[in-house]
């Protein structure tokens, strides 16, 4: 074969061209019942205003054009989308991450605060003992100097009088 192979889409541009001029539609026809959510997707579509050249109902190989570049259009804003999305949902496990961590940094500094209170609940408990003995021991030591004071008044009142 000296004939070099030709691509396949030229081949299916004239098949569209002449299922086209034949009347031959290649999308779903109407009144087939379609599922409840490409019903509301071809609610929500707003086709791309026609440009001059590619008006509906022109000549097929415009309306074929038109369509080629209706479909790259949309599989870049696919592509767009799924980058967006990628993007989006990395983001969510970031943050997500850093819940779980913040929420066990909390849950540490709640032990922490718990293990402070009782330890300062101790050191209350511990104050109020010291302060009982220290009330306790200075009481002694009160009545002891009181003690003090009378024996050596009454060893001055006996030697001023000149008793032993």
């Amino acid at each position: 074969m000296d004939r070099p192979i030709l691509p396949r889409w030229p081949g299916c541009l004239a098949l569209a061209l002449v299922l086209g001029t034949s009347g031959c539609a290649l999308g779903p026809r109407l009144g087939t019942s379609k599922p409840a959510a490409d019903r509301v997707f071809a609610a929500d579509y707003q086709a791309p205003p026609a440009r001059a050249g590619n008006l509906p109902g022109g000549p097929p190989n415009e309306q074929f054009t038109l369509l080629m570049e209706r479909l790259t259009a949309a599989e870049d804003d696919r592509k767009a989308m799924q980058a967006r999305l990628f993007h989006l949902d990395q983001q969510l496990r970031e943050k997500d991450q850093a819940i779980v961590q913040a929420s066990g940094e909390v849950q540490e500094a709640t032990k922490q605060i718990k293990h402070t209170r009782e330890e300062i609940k101790r050191w209350k408990s511990d104050m109020e003992t010291l302060r009982g003995k220290l009330r306790h021991v200075e009481r002694e030591n009160k009545e002891t100097l009181e003690a003090i004071i009378k024996t050596l008044e009454k060893f001055l009142d006996s030697e001023s009088t000149g008793q032993p």
